[in-house]
């Protein structure tokens, strides 16, 4: 028997955090915030914290992440288990978001000297069935999402518990592993927490990228300029990879961001997060027109370069919040046929940022999804393949749950159940 108490993530798009308890062993399940304003943060119990037994964290992201350091603020004496990749990217992702709180005049919810108490171990052993103390066994595997982005799944007793952490199997360039390999024949998971981000939406990748290229194709013919704000991570690298590797109708030159391109680069520490053809891939599409650019000396000779050929703009900044986002935008106020194309989430604050500065630079908003989540059909297939009998459905605004709900329930799966914190 679990017990889960929902502090974040569920009837809502961001701050993941559930905590979990099973035979006296007690966990939480990431612990992230929603980036509005200053900071939606989880609605965590300072008493349970204290006697947490251990957090896991599925991956880097702010929605997962960002949160962790008030565990310790409030107590919290154990490690937190994660990756290698996710642990060495963390500290960015602390630093960028108190930097931000700071220049926006928004009061800190914890300072670095917090941040510096956390402790990790890192996972090891994937797929492997692992003991944690005396009363649970746990496994894990890649969730295609993102370099050290992971699902979990725990045994305690005969009861099985899944976390799915944010979950894509149609990436680009990651590789994932099928959870359902863990189970035997005669399992079932007893509770599922599955990323259903994309909700009744059931566009597939094939025809999302489909509609992504042939509105890229329509503006780049007319010399159109478009800004893509992407995270540097997951769906960032993939649609480097989309774009180098897609034959425009067009002349375009794709400017790209140093800190994503490196981020994009092959290495060893990143091997195992790959498909085993990226490394080919990416070097053969380094032949594209592609220009790298770090500072504004860079992106000035870039512009300069391309001249009046169409442009693709790629900025590891999803929010369009940095000051190099500003940049381009003022100094392609004068561009025709200028477009601010976004692929993922658009949050209300967001769209109403990106349109302030659509009206004060000209810009023009495009919006198409690229898949790195789930939608509701993609949920159903790996609650059936898991034999799934109680889902949550999370990452997921509380009426897009209902009519998952009702999709389900007509497929006569009545399993999923709406839960808010």
């Amino acid at each position: 028997m679990f017990e889960v108490k929902i502090w974040g993530g569920a009837g809502e798009y961001g701050r993941a955090c559930f905590y979990i308890e099973s035979q006296g062993v007690k966990w939480l399940l990431d612990c992230g915030i929603i980036k509005r304003g200053s900071g939606v943060l989880p609605e965590l119990d300072a008493e349970a914290i204290r006697k947490l037994d251990y957090v896991f964290l599925s991956h880097v992201h702010e929605d997962h992440s960002l949160a962790l350091p008030l565990l310790y603020k409030m107590g919290y004496r154990g490690a937190v288990y994660t990756t290698e990749e996710t642990c060495a990217a963390l500290p960015h992702y602390f630093s960028k978001w108190l930097k931000w709180l700071k220049s926006q005049q928004f009061p800190l919810p914890y300072t670095m000297a917090d941040v510096d108490c956390i402790r990790y171990e890192l996972l090891s052993n994937p797929m492997t069935w692992t003991a944690i103390g005396d009363q649970m066994t746990m496994c894990w595997g890649r969730s295609g999402h993102v370099a050290g982005g992971i699902w979990l799944m725990f045994r305690s007793a005969d009861k099985i518990l899944f976390y799915s952490g944010d979950y894509s199997e149609e990436s680009e360039t990651l590789a994932f592993d099928d959870p359902a390999k863990m189970l035997n024949e005669t399992d079932c998971v007893s509770l599922g927490i599955v990323d259903a981000a994309y909700g009744i939406q059931k566009m597939s990748q094939e025809e999302g990228i489909t509609n992504l290229l042939n509105e890229i194709d329509v503006r780049t013919a007319k010399g159109g300029t478009i800004l893509m704000p992407v995270p540097i991570q997951g769906r960032g690298q993939d649609l480097l990879m989309i774009l180098q590797e897609h034959r425009f109708k067009a002349e375009t030159m794709l400017i790209v961001e140093k800190h994503l391109y490196d981020a994009a680069v092959p290495a060893p520490e990143t091997v195992y997060w790959r498909k085993p053809d990226y490394a080919k891939r990416f070097h053969a599409a380094k032949e594209v027109k592609t220009h790298v650019v770090s500072d504004e000396a860079t992106r000035c000779h870039a512009l300069r370069q391309s001249g009046s050929m169409a442009k693709i703009i790629m900025l590891p900044d999803a929010l369009l919040q940095s000051q190099t986002a500003q940049w381009y935008c003022e100094q392609l106020q004068s561009a025709s046929e200028k477009v601010i194309l976004l692929t993922g989430y658009q949050a209300e604050e967001r769209l109403a940022h990106t349109a302030q500065l659509m009206k004060n630079t000209g810009f023009v908003m495009m919006s198409t999804y690229y898949k790195v989540h789930q939608n509701v059909n993609d949920a159903e297939r790996l609650i059936h393949r898991l034999r799934i009998r109680q889902t949550i459905l999370f990452h997921s605004e509380a009426m897009a749950v209902t009519a998952m709900q009702l999709h389900l329930a007509a497929n006569g799966y009545t399993g999923a159940d709406i839960l808010l914190p």
